[in-house]
């Protein structure tokens, strides 16, 4: 497991959440059991927030999930994105559209993890660009094309290793609470973005 770099389980989240249809998506699971099914199987589970105030979960949200014991958990607590739909340019350097994600992640002010109550650390990763295929209707085709596109993302990251989340009947809570302000003058036009998760977790 120590093999394998959060960046490039970033990069197999990115390949993950965007496809799925909206309304059927993470991002839109008001209880959990969304968040069970498009992880079941999976050695290692994306766990990650809301599409904020655009979704249909702009609240606070519980989820409740029951993990198999030596799962890993993979937390995705704030990410920023960038398309070359975005940019206007759909001959955007790589470089280009690294550097506007990176701009709009530094609109983030408000990135807290706890885990049981205590906070803890993330690191920032990025993915190289890469070529999702995001899904008809989804949140993100309204910001870009639906179809395969090009993408730049950063994010806040965590990995729980399954020596963490533990044995057989063995519980924890897991919150999510973040913050994108509102932009001023000459950073990306992005709207104010709130996320307020808790993930209470239960291992079978």
């Amino acid at each position: 497991m120590s093999q394998i770099l959060p960046s490039q389980l970033l990069e197999g989240w990115v390949y993950w959440i965007f496809p799925q249809p909206w309304g059927s998506d993470i991002g839109n699971d008001s209880t959990g059991a969304r968040t069970e099914q498009l992880n079941d199987g999976r050695d290692i589970w994306y766990l990650s927030g809301t599409w904020g105030d655009a979704g249909a979960t702009p609240g606070k949200v519980n989820r409740e999930i029951r993990v198999r014991e030596g799962t890993s958990i993979f937390i995705v607590l704030a990410s920023s994105h960038a398309t070359p739909e975005e940019l206007g340019n759909q001959d955007s350097a790589d470089q280009e559209l690294l550097q506007h994600a990176k701009a709009v992640h530094n609109l983030w002010d408000k990135t807290d993890l706890r885990i049981d109550g205590k906070s803890e650390a993330t690191q920032r990763e990025e993915t190289r660009v890469l070529t999702p295929y995001i899904s008809d209707g989804s949140y993100y085709s309204r910001l870009a094309k639906s179809g395969v596109v090009r993408m730049a993302t950063v994010a806040e990251v965590l990995l729980l290793d399954s020596a963490r989340v533990g044995k057989e009947g063995e519980e924890h809570t897991i919150e999510l609470d973040a913050h994108s302000r509102t932009p001023t003058k000459g950073e990306p036009n992005e709207p104010e973005y709130r996320e307020d998760v808790t993930y209470r977790i239960t291992v079978q």
